[in-house]
Protein backbone atom coordinates (compact mmCIF):
# COMPACT_ATOMS: atom_id res chain seq x y z
CA UNK A 1 0.00 0.00 0.00
CA UNK A 2 3.06 2.28 -0.82
CA UNK A 3 6.35 3.24 0.45
CA UNK A 4 8.04 5.96 1.87
CA UNK A 5 11.88 6.80 -0.05
CA UNK A 6 12.67 8.63 3.39
CA UNK A 7 12.31 5.39 5.39
CA UNK A 8 15.35 3.55 3.37
CA UNK A 9 15.13 0.34 1.95
CA UNK A 10 15.37 -2.89 4.03
CA UNK A 11 17.50 -5.45 3.55
CA UNK A 12 15.65 -7.89 0.94
CA UNK A 13 17.01 -11.72 0.41
CA UNK A 14 19.56 -11.95 -2.75
CA UNK A 15 17.96 -12.96 -6.00
CA UNK A 16 19.06 -16.38 -7.30
CA UNK A 17 19.30 -15.67 -10.97
CA UNK A 18 21.68 -13.07 -12.84
CA UNK A 19 19.85 -9.54 -13.47
CA UNK A 20 18.15 -8.96 -16.45
CA UNK A 21 18.94 -6.42 -18.29
CA UNK A 22 16.48 -3.63 -18.17
CA UNK A 23 13.79 -3.01 -20.15
CA UNK A 24 11.95 -0.17 -22.78
CA UNK A 25 8.78 0.71 -22.41
CA UNK A 26 6.39 1.66 -25.21
CA UNK A 27 6.34 6.08 -25.54
CA UNK A 28 3.15 6.91 -23.69
CA UNK A 29 2.49 4.28 -22.03
CA UNK A 30 3.46 2.83 -18.41
CA UNK A 31 2.44 4.19 -15.19
CA UNK A 32 2.78 7.83 -14.61
CA UNK A 33 5.73 9.32 -16.39
CA UNK A 34 8.26 6.72 -16.87
CA UNK A 35 11.28 8.48 -18.44
CA UNK A 36 10.88 10.96 -14.78
CA UNK A 37 10.29 7.42 -12.99
CA UNK A 38 13.59 6.45 -14.79
CA UNK A 39 16.08 9.09 -13.82
CA UNK A 40 14.36 9.06 -10.15
CA UNK A 41 17.25 9.50 -7.66
CA UNK A 42 20.02 10.52 -10.00
CA UNK A 43 20.39 6.86 -11.27
CA UNK A 44 19.81 7.67 -15.28
CA UNK A 45 17.74 5.90 -17.86
CA UNK A 46 20.36 2.59 -17.01
CA UNK A 47 18.44 1.35 -14.48
CA UNK A 48 21.45 -1.36 -14.27
CA UNK A 49 24.12 1.89 -13.43
CA UNK A 50 22.48 2.66 -9.96
CA UNK A 51 24.01 1.16 -6.75
CA UNK A 52 25.04 -1.84 -5.51
CA UNK A 53 21.50 -2.86 -3.82
CA UNK A 54 20.26 -1.76 -7.18
CA UNK A 55 22.07 -3.71 -9.22
CA UNK A 56 21.54 -7.03 -7.24
CA UNK A 57 17.58 -6.22 -7.62
CA UNK A 58 16.76 -5.11 -11.08
CA UNK A 59 14.64 -7.52 -12.76
CA UNK A 60 12.75 -5.37 -14.94
CA UNK A 61 9.59 -7.32 -16.41
CA UNK A 62 7.83 -5.42 -19.59
CA UNK A 63 4.87 -7.19 -19.48
CA UNK A 64 2.10 -7.32 -22.78
CA UNK A 65 -0.30 -4.00 -21.74
CA UNK A 66 -3.48 -6.02 -22.46
CA UNK A 67 -2.25 -9.03 -20.30
CA UNK A 68 -5.02 -10.16 -17.85
CA UNK A 69 -5.30 -8.75 -14.84
CA UNK A 70 -5.59 -12.18 -13.00
CA UNK A 71 -1.89 -13.43 -12.62
CA UNK A 72 -2.05 -17.95 -12.68
CA UNK A 73 -0.52 -18.95 -9.50
CA UNK A 74 -0.05 -22.58 -9.24
CA UNK A 75 -0.51 -24.10 -6.15
CA UNK A 76 1.84 -25.11 -3.47
CA UNK A 77 3.14 -27.83 -2.73
CA UNK A 78 1.89 -28.02 0.76
CA UNK A 79 -1.58 -26.78 -0.78
CA UNK A 80 -3.12 -30.49 0.38
CA UNK A 81 -5.18 -31.38 4.42
CA UNK A 82 -2.84 -31.36 7.00
CA UNK A 83 -3.03 -34.53 8.39
CA UNK A 84 -1.68 -33.59 12.12
CA UNK A 85 -4.81 -34.75 15.11
CA UNK A 86 -7.84 -35.10 13.30
CA UNK A 87 -10.45 -32.40 13.69
CA UNK A 88 -12.80 -33.10 16.66
CA UNK A 89 -15.31 -30.35 15.68
CA UNK A 90 -16.76 -29.26 12.14
CA UNK A 91 -16.53 -25.92 11.07
CA UNK A 92 -20.78 -25.72 11.23
CA UNK A 93 -20.00 -26.46 14.76
CA UNK A 94 -17.09 -23.82 15.53
CA UNK A 95 -18.70 -21.40 13.95
CA UNK A 96 -21.67 -22.17 16.33
CA UNK A 97 -19.54 -21.25 18.75
CA UNK A 98 -17.85 -18.39 17.63
CA UNK A 99 -20.97 -16.50 16.91
CA UNK A 100 -21.93 -16.79 20.82
CA UNK A 101 -18.90 -14.71 21.38
CA UNK A 102 -21.08 -11.78 20.27
CA UNK A 103 -23.20 -9.72 17.59
CA UNK A 104 -22.44 -10.53 14.05
CA UNK A 105 -22.65 -7.89 11.21
CA UNK A 106 -25.91 -9.20 9.04
CA UNK A 107 -25.09 -10.40 5.71
CA UNK A 108 -25.33 -8.05 2.48
CA UNK A 109 -26.52 -9.31 -0.67
CA UNK A 110 -25.67 -6.72 -2.74
CA UNK A 111 -26.18 -6.29 -6.38
CA UNK A 112 -24.11 -9.42 -7.92
CA UNK A 113 -25.05 -12.16 -7.69
CA UNK A 114 -23.86 -15.06 -4.49
CA UNK A 115 -21.60 -17.17 -5.46
CA UNK A 116 -22.81 -20.91 -6.93
CA UNK A 117 -20.25 -22.71 -5.26
CA UNK A 118 -21.51 -21.02 -1.47
CA UNK A 119 -25.53 -22.58 -2.22
CA UNK A 120 -26.85 -25.59 -0.70
CA UNK A 121 -24.01 -26.72 1.52
CA UNK A 122 -22.86 -26.86 5.24
CA UNK A 123 -19.57 -24.47 6.25
CA UNK A 124 -17.74 -27.36 6.63
CA UNK A 125 -18.65 -28.89 2.98
CA UNK A 126 -17.64 -24.65 1.78
CA UNK A 127 -14.43 -24.84 3.71
CA UNK A 128 -13.20 -28.70 2.60
CA UNK A 129 -13.93 -27.12 -1.11
CA UNK A 130 -11.21 -24.26 -0.51
CA UNK A 131 -9.00 -26.14 1.41
CA UNK A 132 -6.21 -24.73 -0.80
CA UNK A 133 -6.46 -21.16 -0.28
CA UNK A 134 -6.33 -21.86 3.61
CA UNK A 135 -3.35 -24.20 3.03
CA UNK A 136 -1.28 -21.52 0.89
CA UNK A 137 -2.06 -19.39 3.72
CA UNK A 138 -0.65 -21.33 6.73
CA UNK A 139 2.42 -21.91 4.77
CA UNK A 140 3.11 -18.16 5.55
CA UNK A 141 2.56 -18.89 9.14
CA UNK A 142 5.86 -20.43 10.19
CA UNK A 143 8.82 -18.01 10.34
CA UNK A 144 11.17 -20.53 8.74
CA UNK A 145 12.64 -19.47 5.55
CA UNK A 146 11.23 -16.14 6.24
CA UNK A 147 13.90 -13.25 6.23
CA UNK A 148 13.48 -10.79 9.18
CA UNK A 149 13.32 -7.14 7.68
CA UNK A 150 12.56 -4.55 10.20
CA UNK A 151 10.81 -3.74 13.25
CA UNK A 152 8.61 -0.44 13.17
CA UNK A 153 5.56 0.64 15.73
CA UNK A 154 5.94 -3.08 17.28
CA UNK A 155 4.99 -4.43 13.85
CA UNK A 156 7.76 -7.35 12.79
CA UNK A 157 8.26 -7.47 9.11
CA UNK A 158 9.58 -10.53 7.33
CA UNK A 159 10.07 -11.06 3.20
CA UNK A 160 9.97 -14.47 1.39
CA UNK A 161 10.15 -15.76 -2.01
CA UNK A 162 8.03 -18.77 -2.68
CA UNK A 163 8.64 -21.16 -5.92
CA UNK A 164 4.84 -20.72 -7.12
CA UNK A 165 4.58 -17.03 -6.64
CA UNK A 166 6.20 -14.57 -8.93
CA UNK A 167 7.50 -11.53 -6.88
CA UNK A 168 8.69 -11.26 -2.72
CA UNK A 169 6.14 -12.65 -0.41
CA UNK A 170 5.58 -9.97 2.56
CA UNK A 171 4.42 -10.66 6.47
CA UNK A 172 3.56 -8.71 9.72
CA UNK A 173 3.27 -9.95 12.78
CA UNK A 174 2.15 -8.21 15.79
CA UNK A 175 0.39 -8.94 19.43
CA UNK A 176 -2.63 -6.93 19.72
CA UNK A 177 -4.91 -6.21 22.70
CA UNK A 178 -8.67 -6.91 22.18
CA UNK A 179 -10.26 -7.50 26.01
CA UNK A 180 -13.55 -8.26 23.62
CA UNK A 181 -11.91 -11.59 22.11
CA UNK A 182 -11.00 -12.48 18.99
CA UNK A 183 -14.09 -12.42 17.03
CA UNK A 184 -14.31 -8.51 17.34
CA UNK A 185 -10.48 -8.59 15.61
CA UNK A 186 -11.42 -10.88 12.88
CA UNK A 187 -14.77 -8.53 12.04
CA UNK A 188 -12.75 -5.10 12.63
CA UNK A 189 -10.08 -6.18 10.02
CA UNK A 190 -12.01 -6.95 7.63
CA UNK A 191 -14.31 -4.28 7.58
CA UNK A 192 -13.48 -2.34 4.14
CA UNK A 193 -15.93 1.33 5.13
CA UNK A 194 -13.76 1.72 8.40
CA UNK A 195 -10.34 1.00 6.78
CA UNK A 196 -9.99 4.22 6.22
CA UNK A 197 -10.43 5.29 9.37
CA UNK A 198 -6.81 3.72 10.60
CA UNK A 199 -4.87 2.62 7.22
CA UNK A 200 -3.64 6.36 5.71
CA UNK A 201 -3.22 4.75 1.98
CA UNK A 202 -6.49 3.43 1.95
CA UNK A 203 -8.79 6.07 0.40
CA UNK A 204 -12.31 4.23 0.14
CA UNK A 205 -13.45 0.58 1.44
CA UNK A 206 -16.73 -1.18 0.54
CA UNK A 207 -18.47 -4.43 1.54
CA UNK A 208 -20.16 -5.41 -1.73
CA UNK A 209 -21.48 -8.51 -0.71
CA UNK A 210 -21.33 -10.75 2.36
CA UNK A 211 -22.81 -14.40 2.61
CA UNK A 212 -21.43 -15.37 6.66
CA UNK A 213 -19.94 -17.42 7.25
CA UNK A 214 -19.13 -18.20 3.37
CA UNK A 215 -16.98 -15.16 2.21
CA UNK A 216 -17.26 -11.51 1.49
CA UNK A 217 -16.24 -9.02 -1.38
CA UNK A 218 -14.24 -6.05 -0.71
CA UNK A 219 -13.64 -3.34 -2.67
CA UNK A 220 -10.46 -1.15 -1.73
CA UNK A 221 -9.06 2.22 -3.43
CA UNK A 222 -5.11 2.93 -2.26
CA UNK A 223 -3.41 6.08 -2.69
CA UNK A 224 -0.87 6.46 -5.02
CA UNK A 225 2.48 6.73 -2.98
CA UNK A 226 4.00 9.63 -5.52
CA UNK A 227 2.44 11.86 -8.22
CA UNK A 228 4.24 9.78 -10.95
CA UNK A 229 2.58 6.34 -10.15
CA UNK A 230 -1.30 5.83 -10.84
CA UNK A 231 -3.82 5.37 -7.75
CA UNK A 232 -4.51 1.33 -7.26
CA UNK A 233 -7.60 -0.45 -6.23
CA UNK A 234 -8.39 -3.50 -5.29
CA UNK A 235 -11.35 -6.52 -6.26
CA UNK A 236 -11.29 -9.43 -3.05
CA UNK A 237 -12.80 -12.09 -1.84
CA UNK A 238 -12.41 -13.01 1.33
CA UNK A 239 -13.23 -16.75 3.38
CA UNK A 240 -13.51 -17.47 7.03
CA UNK A 241 -12.05 -20.44 8.46
CA UNK A 242 -12.12 -21.41 12.18
CA UNK A 243 -8.98 -23.25 13.72
CA UNK A 244 -9.68 -25.54 16.97
CA UNK A 245 -7.27 -23.63 19.36
CA UNK A 246 -9.93 -20.88 18.69
CA UNK A 247 -7.54 -19.39 15.92
CA UNK A 248 -9.35 -17.40 12.67
CA UNK A 249 -7.79 -17.77 9.50
CA UNK A 250 -9.18 -15.53 6.87
CA UNK A 251 -7.83 -16.22 3.04
CA UNK A 252 -7.78 -13.27 0.83
CA UNK A 253 -7.36 -13.61 -2.90
CA UNK A 254 -8.30 -11.22 -6.09
CA UNK A 255 -11.23 -11.67 -8.08
CA UNK A 256 -13.03 -10.54 -11.22
CA UNK A 257 -16.57 -9.46 -11.84
CA UNK A 258 -17.89 -7.56 -14.98
CA UNK A 259 -19.84 -5.72 -12.74
CA UNK A 260 -16.93 -4.03 -10.87
CA UNK A 261 -14.19 -3.02 -13.92
CA UNK A 262 -11.05 -1.36 -13.07
CA UNK A 263 -11.94 2.54 -13.12
CA UNK A 264 -10.36 4.89 -15.43
CA UNK A 265 -8.03 6.52 -12.71
CA UNK A 266 -6.77 3.20 -11.08
CA UNK A 267 -4.64 0.53 -11.76
CA UNK A 268 -6.53 -2.60 -10.55
CA UNK A 269 -3.77 -4.70 -7.87
CA UNK A 270 -3.71 -8.64 -7.43
CA UNK A 271 -3.84 -9.97 -4.24
CA UNK A 272 -2.47 -13.21 -5.41
CA UNK A 273 -2.37 -15.09 -2.13
CA UNK A 274 -2.20 -14.86 1.35
CA UNK A 275 -4.94 -12.83 4.43
CA UNK A 276 -4.89 -12.63 8.13
CA UNK A 277 -4.14 -15.29 10.69
CA UNK A 278 -5.43 -14.63 14.46
CA UNK A 279 -3.91 -16.98 17.19
CA UNK A 280 -5.18 -16.62 21.09
CA UNK A 281 -2.54 -16.28 23.60
CA UNK A 282 -1.96 -17.25 27.29
CA UNK A 283 -3.32 -13.81 28.17
CA UNK A 284 -7.61 -13.73 27.05
CA UNK A 285 -7.21 -10.09 25.97
CA UNK A 286 -4.26 -10.30 23.74
CA UNK A 287 -3.71 -12.08 20.24
CA UNK A 288 -0.90 -13.10 17.81
CA UNK A 289 -1.70 -11.28 14.33
CA UNK A 290 -0.30 -11.98 11.28
CA UNK A 291 -0.71 -10.44 8.05
CA UNK A 292 0.50 -12.43 5.48
CA UNK A 293 0.34 -12.32 1.30
CA UNK A 294 1.95 -11.33 -2.22
CA UNK A 295 0.76 -8.59 -3.87
CA UNK A 296 1.53 -7.45 -7.47
CA UNK A 297 0.94 -4.37 -7.66
CA UNK A 298 0.69 -4.05 -11.87
CA UNK A 299 0.81 -1.42 -13.87
CA UNK A 300 4.36 -0.48 -15.96
CA UNK A 301 6.51 -1.04 -12.74
CA UNK A 302 9.55 -3.27 -12.49
CA UNK A 303 9.62 -6.22 -10.32
CA UNK A 304 12.26 -4.49 -8.25
CA UNK A 305 9.88 -1.06 -7.80
CA UNK A 306 7.36 -4.26 -6.60
CA UNK A 307 9.59 -6.05 -4.58
CA UNK A 308 10.42 -2.86 -2.90
CA UNK A 309 7.08 -1.58 -1.49
CA UNK A 310 6.13 -5.20 -1.02
CA UNK A 311 7.50 -5.18 2.72
CA UNK A 312 5.54 -2.27 3.68
CA UNK A 313 1.94 -3.87 3.46
CA UNK A 314 2.53 -5.82 6.59
CA UNK A 315 3.45 -2.74 8.68
CA UNK A 316 -0.51 -2.06 8.64
CA UNK A 317 -1.14 -3.90 11.52
CA UNK A 318 0.43 -1.02 13.40
CA UNK A 319 -2.44 1.98 13.04
CA UNK A 320 -4.59 -1.31 12.93
CA UNK A 321 -3.50 -1.73 16.72
CA UNK A 322 -3.93 1.14 17.36
CA UNK A 323 -7.33 1.77 16.03
CA UNK A 324 -8.41 -1.16 18.10
CA UNK A 325 -6.85 0.73 21.51
CA UNK A 326 -8.91 3.00 21.69
CA UNK A 327 -12.23 0.79 20.78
Amino acid sequence: QGFDVARGLPELPPEPQEPEPAATLPEGEGDGDWENWATWGTMGSDLSAGPWWLQDMIEVEATDAAKSREVPVAEPAQAKARTGKPRQKTQDQLWAEYCRQGQMSPDKPGSLPRRPSSVGLTFEEYSDRNTADFEALLEMESNDGWSFCCQRNEVDIFTRRFAHLPLLSFKGVARIPCPQGIKEIAERIVEAPERPLWDSMCAHGAVLQAYKPFYQVVYLQIKAPAPIVSNRDLLLLGRLRLEEDGGVLLSVRSMQHDDVPPLDDFVRANFLAGGYIIRPTSDPAMFDVKFCGCVDVDGWLPAWVKDWVMWEQGLTLGPFRNFMSKR
